[in-house]
């Protein structure tokens, strides 16, 4: 699905600039450069090693850089943890999801909520959930009461997705989502990250499969050596 072309390109999400980040002796990130639209799947390419999900990671507020800058929705950004990119908006679905295996798939998208004074609303909460999974096309494809460890790979993909949805997330990541995914599971991510991209969400698409990078995505950047 290709947007008709406009007079003005829509605003930019985030931008981030000269980052760079080194481990031990190996410098991961040099200088990198990175800028993101709202309603945009940013394509993010390069070789094992280039940089792509350290970039993702600071990004997302896995690590933090040892220089350059973030601005995000019109403001610079310091992230110091993964908490601090939520607050502002940012997850990140990587393959080894992030998910508790013993709660039940509501319980996980809600992750956040569950630490919280009070009571929970579990009705409210899968009214929540069940409008989470309408907006996304997949109404049914996840039993709330289930626990996450029955899950597909696909299924718990899903839960992350919804989970950043539940914390009003506007800037998603995906890093080599399709790894572990069947093609009829890809053909179903990527109607997800559509409509995703068309509530104007901007999504990063980490992967190294030039023909799914192709045809999902509007823009592509190319990383070699950070």
């Amino acid at each position: 699905m290709k947007h008709a072309p406009s007079a003005d390109p829509p605003p930019i999400l985030l931008t981030a600039s000269k980052i760079t980040k080194t481990f031990d002796k190996t410098r991961a990130l040099a200088g990198a450069d990175f800028e993101l639209r709202e309603g945009e799947i940013h394509g993010l390419l390069g070789a094992n090693g280039a940089g792509k999900s350290t970039l993702s990671k600071v990004i997302s507020g896995h690590y933090s850089a040892d220089s350059g800058s973030i601005r995000y929705r019109g403001r610079d950004i310091q992230l110091r943890n993964t908490r601090d990119a939520l607050r502002v908006g940012i997850a990140i679905v990587m393959q080894e999801t992030s998910l508790v295996p013993d709660l039940s798939v509501l319980e996980n998208i809600f992750l956040p909520e569950l630490g919280r004074p009070g009571r929970l609303d579990y009705r409210a909460l899968k009214e929540r959930g069940r409008a989470i999974l309408d907006s996304l096309g997949q109404g049914d494809s996840l039993p709330f009461d289930w626990e996450v460890r029955r899950l597909s790979s696909a299924q718990k993909q899903l839960v992350e997705i919804a989970k950043a949805l539940g914390v009003d997330a506007k800037l998603i990541i995906f890093d080599e989502p399709t790894a572990s995914l069947s093609p009829g599971e890809v053909d179903r991510l990527f109607d997800v990250m559509a409509r995703l991209r068309e509530t104007g969400h901007g999504l990063v698409f980490v992967s190294h499969r030039l023909e799914e990078v192709f045809s999902i995505t509007d823009r592509v950047t190319v990383m070699r050596e950070g």
